[in-house]
């Protein structure tokens, strides 16, 4: 048996998280956890998925959050996030390991799509950007159709294009610098 099992926690541990694991953040709040010095006052993170237990969020992943999300807690709702076990977390001047967080991969090149984007993206690459997010090129296609457009036209759409991802991902808008006109068919 393990101290998890002896002892459970109704916070997520190291224990809990056997591989990664993703989450949707449903709130942030304060709760009283009891420690060895008493009642303290901690940052707890709850999850839309009733199966993965509340976690304290330490400062280390409050800065890995604040950075991917920005620094209002309030706007993290409906934000995914990956728990894992980092073996290198230390405590007490320990190495104890510990729950980290981290942003999803396909997140992650959203955001690079939305917030590195400094050229107009081609058609091959805007249908490049979507599947990162699981939009498939015909759903492009027909969004594209439905602002009453027949080709793709980069300084056009590429604004577009991100705003389609930035929807599935939550992320806010996107300015996209001009350059000329590139009429692609569809």
């Amino acid at each position: 048996m393990r101290r998890s099992e002896a002892f459970p926690s109704r916070y997520i541990g190291k224990d809990d998280v056997k591989t990664p694991l993703l989450a949707t953040i449903k709130e942030l709040d304060q709760a009283m956890i009891k420690s060895d010095g008493g009642d303290e006052c901690k940052n707890v993170m709850f999850f839309k998925d009733p199966n993965v237990k509340p976690l304290i969020v330490n400062t280390v992943n409050w800065m890995i959050l604040e950075d991917a999300y920005g620094e209002e807690s309030d706007d993290w709702h409906g934000k995914m996030v990956e728990l894992y076990v980092n073996p290198d977390v230390m405590f007490g001047g320990k190495r104890v390991g510990g729950v980290r967080v981290r942003v999803p991969i396909a997140q992650q090149a959203a955001q690079q799509v939305s917030f590195d984007a400094v050229d107009l993206m081609s058609f091959s690459q805007a249908q490049a950007a979507c599947l990162e997010v699981g939009i498939g090129k015909d759903t492009l296609i027909q969004s594209l159709k439905g602002k009453g457009h027949e080709g793709y036209n980069s300084e056009r759409d590429t604004e577009h294009v991100l705003q389609i991802i930035q929807n599935v991902k939550d992320r806010p808008a996107v300015t996209v610098p001009a350059v000329p006109e590139d009429d692609i068919p569809f």
